[in-house]
């Protein structure tokens, strides 16, 4: 994972930095930045445990805080029929956070089913998390899938005139653009339910 600057002007694109941790894998990918206040996080895992990093003004990482998460996920449909590769991820991210006021942003995540044969045949489910910043953090997970595929990979997604466009990859080969009205109100509500 790295910070990179794009100069569209010159068709260019220049590592900034590598980005680092403790402990970090091998594989290392779907972290989040978000910008909150004027100052800028990492979230580095959402499941069982979201990991949060403070980024500086050098894109040096130090951690910010951690809670447990799992108690959000254990008894939800999210536990079974998991992919091994999973283990301990349970659900990645998979996009930047879409800013839904001054505090609540919605995230979009990923589980890889455990019934893929191979990656060739990965099937993926896609679920909303919300994310509350005020002097506590909240992770609300929302337990209905909004999409599934075999090899569904949501590529982009871009909030335009209060509708969202989801584009997604088909299988390496094809594209499918979902757009869909935001309904801020109802999404913040569902953030204070749960």
């Amino acid at each position: 994972v790295g910070i990179l600057k794009i100069n569209i002007n010159k068709n260019e694109i220049k590592l900034i930095k590598l980005l680092k941790i403790d402990n970090m894998n091998n594989n290392e990918k779907n972290w989040l930045y978000i910008n909150h206040n004027n100052q800028e996080f990492i979230i580095y895992k959402l499941f069982p445990k979201l990991i949060i990093y403070k980024l500086d003004h050098k894109f040096n990482l130090s951690f910010f805080k951690d809670f447990n998460t799992f108690n959000k996920i254990k008894n939800t449909n999210i536990i079974n029929n998991l992919h091994a590769y999973y283990n301990d991820l349970y659900l990645t991210s998979c996009m930047k956070p879409i800013q839904l006021d001054s505090s609540k942003y919605l995230i979009y995540c990923k589980k890889r089913c455990h019934n893929s044969k191979s990656f060739n045949d990965s099937m993926y489910e896609y679920y909303y998390c919300l994310l509350e910043i005020k002097k506590n953090w909240n992770l609300t997970f929302i337990n209905k899938c909004i999409h599934k595929g075999i090899k569904l990979y949501l590529n982009s997604v871009n909030v335009i005139d209060n509708y969202i466009y989801e584009c997604f990859g088909i299988e390496d080969t094809n594209y499918k653009i979902i757009k869909k009205k935001l309904n801020i109100k109802n999404l913040s509500n569902i953030c204070n339910t749960n």
